[in-house]
């Protein structure tokens, strides 16, 4: 079926964040804005260079959940349809170990991305994105990240109103025909990128937006 987002979201900017660090335009003349839109955590900055990327200085600096306090991002948008791009690099010498840091994020309250391990999908000082679809209802979009083993980090957030376009519905029934209850994990492998998340099911439907991913990514990559 084909669907067209509500005015509003189509009309909102995008947002790009620095965490951690100051405002950098990147290397398709982008600007990220300096860190905001934060409650808890502490900031730390790497004098290193990050492979798979034209954009090494974007990922060299982060915003780490602390331990004191929850880590979540709150950022006012129109309600609709949004991409949203979390930017990582395991930086840290000494967790650059499968294991070392494992942590969860949550969009919008849901499950994001379980149990993430920059190194273990990207390798030491490797950029790695992930991007996950999400709609907005309440003009508030909330992005947490969560300690299980060391600290949660994020080197940037970047937020794109979904473009119209076809949407997809899924449609998962048990054999008596009532609807699949849970959350919907979805991987889509491609080259040059990888993206993982999860949506939970609403009377068994699941749906997502087709479009382009942003040419700016072409060089970023989820490998070892």
């Amino acid at each position: 079926m084909i669907a067209s987002l509500p005015v509003a979201a189509q009309t909102q900017q995008p947002i790009r964040v620095h965490c951690g660090g100051s405002v950098y335009t990147d290397s398709k003349g982008q600007v990220w804005q300096a860190d905001y839109g934060y409650s808890g955590g502490a900031t730390y900055s790497f004098a290193t260079h990050i492979k798979g990327t034209p954009d090494p200085a974007l990922f060299a600096s982060e915003r780490y959940n602390s331990g004191t306090s929850p880590l979540v991002y709150s950022f006012s948008v129109a309600n609709g349809s949004y991409h949203v791009n979390l930017l990582f690099a395991e930086n840290y010498s000494s967790l650059e170990t499968v294991g070392a840091r494992v942590f969860n994020v949550k969009i919008q309250g849901n499950p994001g991305f379980q149990n993430l391990d920059i190194f273990a999908a990207a390798g030491a000082r490797t950029a790695l994105l992930k991007g996950a679809d999400v709609t907005v209802s309440n003009v508030i979009l909330n992005i947490e990240f969560d300690n299980l083993v060391s600290n949660a980090k994020v080197d940037g957030i970047e937020i794109l109103p979904a473009s119209s376009g076809p949407l997809l519905t899924l449609n998962f029934k048990y054999p008596d025909g009532t609807p699949v209850v849970g959350t919907l994990a979805y991987t889509i492998s491609s080259s040059p990128l990888n993206f993982q998340g999860s949506v939970p099911l609403a009377n068994g439907q699941a749906e997502c937006l087709l479009f382009a991913n942003p040419a700016r990514w072409e060089s970023v990559r989820n490998t070892r």
